[in-house]
């Protein structure tokens, strides 16, 4: 009677003592003799795999439709700034800061030598 219970308070201190799987947003399976690392998934400082090395998020979001059709992604993509740029709103907020405000003395870089100021 003691050997069983025993045991099962041994089992649950040692599960309270493993960090939860939820802490770290990655997708391992044990399959083989390795572990595998899917295209999309994220470390603890939030950088994600591209396949070859961690990136930072705002590399992930610049390319992450590059890997989308892989067979290894398990990640997911916001909007490709194509499909940002052909919103209205983008086309908006772009044409209110084309124009410089009036009575505006700065010149660009490289303006000034192409006579533009």
């Amino acid at each position: 009677m003691r050997t069983p219970l025993m045991l099962c308070l041994s089992l649950a201190a040692l599960l309270q003592g493993i960090p939860a799987a939820h802490a770290v947003d990655m997708d391992l399976s044990i399959r083989a003799p390795g572990i595998q690392l899917y295209i999309g998934d994220r470390d603890r400082d939030g950088r994600y795999w591209d396949g070859g090395r961690w990136r930072d998020e705002r590399w992930w979001r610049d390319n992450c439709h590059r890997y989308r059709d892989r067979r290894d992604f398990r990640g997911h993509c916001g909007p490709e700034r194509r499909e940002y740029r052909e919103r209205h709103e983008y086309r908006e907020h772009r044409e209110e800061h084309r124009a410089p405000p009036p009575g505006h003395q700065h010149c660009p870089p490289g303006q000034a030598k192409k006579g533009l100021c």
